[in-house]
């Protein structure tokens, strides 16, 4: 069982992981390594967040899991992954920056 939800069960859990995805949405950084927080609790978090398991990109969730998430009304693509000393990876992009991206990078293909 991990540190927060010894301590705090789900509610720090849910708290731990909104504060650490609010900060990276905020401040421009994409992603950190949330060393007090045990993977598994970080897939409790997302399966309650919205993480959809039955996803053909979620199939090895052991390992990593992603799903959006609004943050401050804009939406988010939160990735978690196992790190490996078994703490937690963590990614956030935002949506609409990453659908610019994809299709400037389309545009540039074709022109």
């Amino acid at each position: 069982m991990g540190f927060f939800s010894e301590i705090f069960g789900g509610v720090g859990r849910a708290r731990v992981m909104n504060d650490a995805i609010s900060q990276l949405a905020g401040s421009g950084n994409k992603n950190i390594i949330l060393r007090d927080v045990h993977y598994e609790e970080a897939l409790k978090f997302a399966l309650q967040s919205g993480a959809d398991p039955n996803s053909p990109d979620n199939r090895n969730m052991s390992d990593s899991v992603h799903f959006t998430m609004n943050v401050d009304g804009r939406s988010y693509y939160i990735f978690l992954a196992r790190h490996i000393d078994g703490s937690t990876y963590l990614g956030v992009d935002d949506v609409e920056e990453l659908t610019k991206q994809f299709r400037d990078r389309l545009n540039n293909k074709r022109g």
